[in-house]
């Protein structure tokens, strides 16, 4: 009988078991792939900072025109050369940059990116999720540079206001019905993309259960939380949904002890899904994972086809098996959709979780885990799947020889649709499931977890 370790600490990606990564096998050409599509979004953020810094120009030459006549700015043309601007780069269907971006990015795969590259390069697969992946590309160079042009003037939202009011005298009530000389800056005066907090529930709902074949079954609650940027702006998100895109880092997650050994790390690097709310495609997805600890040959699937009811829509290469000698099969996972309820959301996680051990002393000079000086070799960032459906995982010659070990499925539930736009995630959970072989300690090991937001 395996003992029970209760009350270690909590992570997304919990503890003593990820030097394993979920990043995917990608093909030879994954350096054209991942500048193709660095190339598209980098040019797209570039032109509509433009755009911006156009609008400001005609803003700053009504502002002194209006100065030097001694009366209120009039507007009325500058929102008119404003509209024109952004209309240029953004928007979908109107023959923009952005709308020619978009054909670029979707063009390159198969061609270009393989399902397997967009997985390794943090995206969502074509082959499940549609168009979600450039559609975040998109997205996220909207919301760069709006961001950057907020940091550069300080009074970008008071232009985008202004014109938006225009052609209303200057100081006159401006109210959302209004009629507009330049409609995109009404789009403007909220920001695309707003950060919204997942606080963690501790009475048992946050929580991950690690059953591994070294130490036992190691369970702990999850404490901390996590921000997801949610953006919706100019049709570029599928209509009754909200893109989930990451980009920023976060350290929300208090440090976890590993009793006898140390400490886990977590901090949370990026991400790309979406919420789908009434009216929405996005997908209810459940999946499944899956691992061969000891294959009969260096087998990249191992039984994982047979075990997951077909092909996977992804595997890890197969490796060299450092702890117990032999081979590992590739990590697998298989995707499954059902429906398209309101409130479903999928998000690929990017997190890296640092491991410094008190045993060898990898605290540092203050002592105290988590921080900059700590010593141990820092680990690889690795991506996990979140889902509101269900989520399982089986590893096979558990304990490099056992019976197959499962654990889950776990259930999520569903996002709060009628009050994300204040905020509240309330009554959300997340939940992922993934494998862990042949690490030192642990062994194998097969991991579920849950995240609900308070």
């Amino acid at each position: 009988m395996m003992s029970r370790r209760k009350g270690v600490g909590a992570l997304v990606a919990p503890a003593l078991l990820l030097s394993v990564s979920m990043a995917h096998p990608a093909s030879a050409a994954l350096d054209k792939c991942a500048s193709s599509i660095e190339s598209n979004g980098t040019k797209l953020e570039a032109a509509i900072l433009k755009s911006f810094q156009a609008c400001d120009k005609e803003y700053r030459k009504a502002v002194a025109a209006g100065l030097k006549a001694g009366k209120d700015p009039d507007y009325t043309a500058g929102a008119g050369k404003c509209q024109a601007a952004l209309a240029k780069n953004i928007g979908l269907g109107n023959g923009s940059t952005m709308d020619k971006t978009k054909a670029s990015l979707d063009k390159l795969v198969p061609k270009t990116c393989t399902q397997i590259d967009l997985l390794t390069l943090g995206h969502l697969p074509q082959s499940t999720f549609g168009d979600e992946w450039s559609r975040s590309v998109l997205m996220s160079s909207l919301n760069v540079a709006y961001v950057q042009e907020i940091a550069l003037v300080r009074d970008t939202v008071n232009m985008f206001q202004a014109f938006a009011c225009a052609p209303k005298t200057a100081g006159a009530a401006c109210l959302p019905t209004d009629a507009t000389t330049c409609a995109s800056c009404k789009t403007l005066i909220k920001s695309p993309c707003y950060e919204h907090a997942c606080s963690y529930l501790t009475s048992g709902l946050s929580a991950f259960d690690n059953f591994t074949s070294g130490v036992g079954d190691i369970q702990g609650t999850l404490i901390g939380s996590s921000t997801y940027g949610l953006c919706s702006a100019f049709g570029i998100n599928p209509t009754g949904e909200y893109l989930v895109i990451g980009g920023t880092t976060g350290k929300g997650i208090q440090p976890i002890v590993i009793t006898g050994l140390g400490f886990a790390c977590s901090s949370q690097i990026g991400g790309e899904g979406y919420v789908n709310c009434p009216g929405g495609s996005g997908p209810l997805v459940n999946y499944q994972s899956c691992q061969d600890s000891n294959p009969a040959t260096q087998d990249q699937v191992g039984g994982c086809a047979a075990t997951l009811g077909g092909t996977p829509d992804a595997c890890t290469n197969a490796t060299v098996d450092t702890v117990n000698g032999g081979f590992n099969g590739g990590a697998c996972t298989k995707y499954a959709t059902a429906g398209t309820p309101a409130g479903a959301a999928f998000i690929n996680n990017l997190t890296a979780l640092d491991i410094p051990l008190t045993v060898l002393n990898e605290l540092g000079p203050d002592g105290k885990p988590c921080t900059d000086d700590d010593t141990e070799a820092r680990a690889v960032p690795s991506s996990l799947g979140l889902t509101t459906g269900t989520a399982s995982v089986t590893v096979l010659d558990f304990g490099n020889g056992g019976s197959p070990q499962s654990n889950g499925p776990i259930t999520g539930a569903a996002f709060p649709c009628g009050n994300i736009q204040s905020s509240n995630l309330s009554g959300a959970t997340i939940a992922g499931a993934f494998p862990a072989v042949s690490q030192p300690v642990t062994n194998d090991a097969v991991v579920t977890f849950t995240i609900s937001c308070q």
